[in-house]
């Protein structure tokens, strides 16, 4: 992925986050840096709670005091190596191409987002932070790769696998046999309205979009 001029300051981003509807993730690891293993018993997410996250999901104020050690982000080209059926059709829909959405797509529809979450635009919409969080993967959270390791930074550069199923690192190095243990297999509603949340996406139905798939589904 390029490199990024944060544009928003502060109060942009407090505008974004608001707009949102998750309770916590990638919110709150975004903004600490925690790791998804902090809150959640999978290191790459999913449903499942530790204690901490469940006390914070009960009461905001009870932060966990640390970040427990998780996963890293290893991008699609990754992926596609064990889930090339999944990778192609996946190229097929929008998400693949929503880094290019926006930087080439139609101006009155970017405008039109962004006044939505209140963020005026200065310069390209794929230089702001308010737009780059939905339409790649990692983004300032806890596991992305550094900005000097251009390879995995270009292959994150859109809605890819791990935008819904977490970070995949230790799924990679996991045996066989415990792989499934360490990657969010069924990213639920939640994940995916931390994006198509009522602001940016009021038509959006989970069950419908569900039915219909994102992508190949790998039969074993």
């Amino acid at each position: 992925m390029p490199k990024r001029t944060l544009l928003l300051g502060c109060a942009m981003a407090a505008l974004w986050l608001a707009a949102t509807t998750a309770w916590a993730f990638p919110q709150y690891a975004r903004s600490t840096k925690m790791s998804c293993a902090t809150c959640h018993t999978n290191v790459a997410g999913g449903a499942d709670l530790t204690d901490a996250g469940k006390a914070y999901k009960a009461d905001n104020t009870k932060v966990p005091a640390a970040s427990v050690e998780g996963a890293e982000y290893v991008g699609n080209n990754k992926c596609k190596m064990c889930h090339i059926n999944e990778y192609k059709s996946w190229q097929t829909l929008d998400h693949a191409k929503a880094m290019e959405t926006l930087k080439s797509g139609d101006k009155a529809k970017i405008d039109e987002m962004a006044g939505r979450l209140n963020v005026k635009l200065s310069g390209s919409a794929a230089e702001n932070e308010a737009c780059v969080g939905c339409h790649s993967v990692g983004y300032q959270l806890g596991g992305y790769p550094a900005p000097s390791d251009s390879s995995k930074n270009v292959s994150l550069a859109a809605v890819g696998c791990e935008a819904c199923h977490g970070p995949g690192s230790k799924h990679v190095s996991a045996e066989k046999s415990v792989k499934k243990n360490f990657i969010n297999g069924k990213p639920g509603e939640a994940m995916c309205k931390n994006c198509h949340n009522a602001t940016m996406s009021p038509k959006f139905d989970f069950a419908a979009y569900k039915a219909k798939g994102m992508h190949a589904l790998k039969t074993e």
